[in-house]
């Protein structure tokens, strides 16, 4: 089977790369791995080809402007992908703002389109009213133009649920947990210039350099705290120089606070183990990849309640409210000062580890997808009546590739479970059985509010 991958800036190592490109090359090796060919389009100043374990990267150029970059590489991408990529058995598109680019890709190509959405990105910070609008719009087109939609977080698929003709084509497949060895694989001693153990223990920020991040405000509850420790913000910027203008100039004369780019996964694996704590202090998610890892190395976390981070790590970090300095203070005062509890959140972090479903599954979980929509006849006869291979989602997608919990353990009501049934009566992302390896049940369809949202909007 041939997989065209649209919408991510390419692999790990790309610029501006994230968790995105970071789950695109954990599921694209393994796809390799069991036969199949992908194909992953990476942002690059100008044409290329090359394989990377396995994995033909073909780089396309684009527009290097913040509304621009993401839309004019996919453009450049789907042509490039009309002309080589006849054969190509399914499109996977990343991301909400990609999603209007389903319709051509339906239109034009015999193909299976699946939309992957990582969150709801209308609603970060970092988009105006104007952009926020349309990629919203994008989104809802790229559901109606896709085969399946998949999603890493609960809340976009309760968002498009309630338009009632989707509800048939949603998935929810969260990220997976890398390799539950990550930190005995890490190289020891391989860190970044000036943070060596002698110099006592730091903080660690990894992530982009965003607004909906939250970075500032680690910065301005650091200086803060008693005793004085140092921070290390290790990411790369992401079309917000403005915001990291203004990160440095709250860091600025504080020797303290250090600013590093990009690292490999070995040394950022590294720096989770040696780290006091890893803090993340996001208004906005979706599945946090960072979270993930730091789980899987055992790390100290501190993070801020929105239901997105909660759905993660469950118990397994010390929570803030989102947004307010006097609570990050309050925390990061108590991990500090308190070995005793940091030493019970690192452990509660290994056995967190262990209830998640790791990318092996994951990538199981997105090859029966595939396996799914190529079987699929008809999207008019999936709507009208049961699908062409008259399985359940729970048959098609294992129980074990859920790896959400704590966000979804209150039971639905009568009203809501019959509001997310679909037209083919299957339900969208309702269990009855408790999940295997994760000992909660599946509820995607609960309301919840936002602590975010008065941010936002």
């Amino acid at each position: 089977m041939k997989v065209v991958v649209l919408g991510a800036k390419g692999l790990p190592g790309v610029r501006g790369s994230g968790g995105v490109e970071r789950g695109v090359n954990e599921v694209a090796r393994r796809l390799v791995s069991a036969g199949h060919e992908v194909i992953v389009y990476e942002r690059a100043r100008c044409f290329g080809t090359r394989r990377e374990d396995g994995v033909i990267v073909r780089s396309v150029p684009y527009i290097d402007r913040k509304n621009l970059a993401g839309w004019s590489h996919v453009v450049v991408s789907l042509i490039d992908s009309l002309v080589h990529d006849r054969r190509a058995a399914v499109y996977h598109l990343h991301g909400a703002p990609n999603g209007v680019f389903s319709l051509p890709l339906r239109l034009l190509t015999r193909a299976k389109v699946i939309l992957h959405l990582h969150g709801a990105e209308w609603r970060t910070n970092k988009w105006s009213r104007p952009m926020a609008a349309a990629i919203w719009l994008s989104c809802l087109i790229g559901a109606l133009g896709a085969h399946e939609v998949a999603s890493v977080c609960a809340h976009c698929l309760k968002v498009l649920s309630a338009t009632r003709f989707l509800r048939h084509k949603l998935w929810f497949v969260p990220n997976g947990l890398p390799s539950r060895n990550l930190d005995q694989s890490c190289k020891a001693g391989k860190l970044p210039s000036g943070l060596s153990n002698s110099e006592g223990p730091f903080i660690l920020y990894a992530g982009r350099l965003v607004p909906q991040k939250g970075v500032d405000l680690l910065i301005r509850a650091l200086k803060t705290i008693e005793p004085r420790i140092r921070l290390l913000i290790v990411g790369p910027e992401s079309h917000c120089d403005r915001y990291v203008t203004y990160l440095k100039e709250l860091a600025a004369n504080d020797a303290r606070i250090a600013f590093v780019d990009q690292v490999d996964f070995a040394t950022l694996g590294e720096l989770y183990r040696r780290s006091l704590a890893l803090v993340l202090p996001s208004y906005f998610e979706g599945c946090s990849n960072v979270l993930l890892e730091a789980l899987a190395c055992g790390s100290c976390i501190v993070a801020s309640d929105i239901p997105e981070n909660q759905a993660v790590v469950g118990e397994a970090a010390a929570l803030f409210r989102a947004g307010d300095l006097d609570s990050l203070r309050e925390v990061l005062n108590r991990i500090v000062v308190d070995s005793s509890e940091n030493a019970r959140l690192r452990r509660a972090a290994r056995s967190r580890s262990q209830t998640l479903a790791d990318w092996d599954i994951v990538t199981r979980d997105f090859l029966r997808l595939y396996a799914k929509v190529s079987r699929t006849q008809s999207t008019w006869t999936r709507v009208l009546g049961r699908g062409a291979t008259g399985r359940s989602p729970q048959q098609v997608l294992p129980k074990v590739n859920q790896s959400i919990d704590l966000q979804c353990q209150r039971e639905l009501s009568l009203r809501d479970l019959t509001r997310f049934r679909s037209h083919s009566g299957r339900q969208l992302g309702i269990l009855e059985q408790p999940l295997e390896g994760i000992g909660e049940t599946h509820r995607v369809g609960r309301r919840h509010q936002n602590p975010t949202d008065s941010i936002f909007h």
